[in-house]
């Protein structure tokens, strides 16, 4: 039903808030490709990469800190920084 209601720039949400879609250069409504490939696949695009980024960095997470089992106890942060962690003396 949003679907159908787009070609005139409001779905049901927006129709209850008065608002509509609209070409910021001659204030027309939006065309239903220009909603559908302009405005709305930006955002699943970037909420589909988080999708597929956020294993990555939970992953990262993990390698990153059983990295200080290594010779030199540096994790990758560490490594990446050029620092290290060392116990001084109160």
């Amino acid at each position: 039903m949003n679907f159908v209601l787009l070609k005139n720039g409001q779905t049901i949400g927006k129709k209850l808030l008065k608002i509509q879609v609209q070409r910021r250069t001659d204030s027309t409504v939006l065309p239903i490709q220009d909603y559908l490939l302009k405005r709305l696949a930006p955002i699943y695009a970037v909420s589909f990469l988080g999708v597929i980024i956020s294993p990555i960095i939970n992953i990262l997470i993990v390698v990153d800190a059983l990295l200080i089992f290594r010779a030199g106890r540096n994790t990758l942060h560490d490594d990446l920084a050029g620092s290290k962690v060392v116990r001084i003396s109160a």
